[in-house]
């Protein structure tokens, strides 16, 4: 992956230029009901290992949380996932009460990782009517697309209110993930899914894009 130096009047216009050279049909999904949000940092993680539980990460070494912590993240009252579940999210659910707070995974801040609804995970209403937890890791096979709204983060800040720095922390997250996407030949989708704005991005051509670095 190269890295070029980018004057910051210039980075809102590469990253649209380049995310739309990349651009293809949107692929629609099937058989895909929940949604799991993690911030751009952890989107290449995923893409190569899957979503894995606070307990699991610390196993295989990729956090080492102390022990003190994981028995606290352990308490379901406080933390509805625990340190061995998964948050994911439900859209389109009809028997919310009034009372019930929903999660909107749509949020154009984090990634949107779609999942499979062939994994096993039951509903939990203590904090969001549509929140269901699944236990243990999900596999990268039950994971069928990241869907990014990059597009509508930068949009909706503002040139002069969002920050320079963290756009391009979020592209470069972004196409390490197309990156990995591409070395493992895993089929995860890439998805631009910004109001009136929804594209699929071709992983092979955007894996071959220029990595970022603010010149100062």
């Amino acid at each position: 992956m190269n890295k070029i130096e980018i004057d910051e009047r210039d980075i809102i216009d590469f990253i649209f230029d380049t995310l739309y050279s990349s651009k293809i049909s949107l692929e629609n999904l099937e058989n895909a009901r929940f949604h799991h949000n993690t911030n751009y940092k952890n989107a290449p993680l995923v893409c190569r290992y899957g979503i894995m539980p606070l307990l699991e990460l610390n196993k295989i070494g990729i956090r080492n949380d102390s022990e003190e912590l994981l028995k606290k993240m352990d308490d379901t009252e406080s933390h509805i996932n625990g340190n061995d579940g998964i948050s994911l999210a439900v859209l389109g659910l009809k028997d919310l009460y009034s009372y019930e707070d929903e999660y909107n995974p749509l949020a154009p801040y984090v990634v949107d990782f779609i999942i499979s609804s062939n994994i096993k995970a039951h509903r939990n209403t203590l904090h969001y009517g549509n929140e269901y937890i699944h236990y243990g890791s999900i596999e990268p096979k039950n994971i069928l697309s990241l869907d990014v709204r990059l597009l509508e983060y930068i949009s909706l800040k503002g040139n002069k209110q969002v920050s320079r720095n963290k756009i391009i922390e979020m592209y470069n997250y972004l196409l390490e993930s197309a990156i990995i996407i591409k070395q493992l030949k895993s089929g995860l989708l890439l998805r631009e899914r910004s109001l009136n704005n929804s594209f699929g991005i071709d992983v092979d051509k955007f894996s071959k894009s220029n990595s970022l670095i603010l010149k100062k």
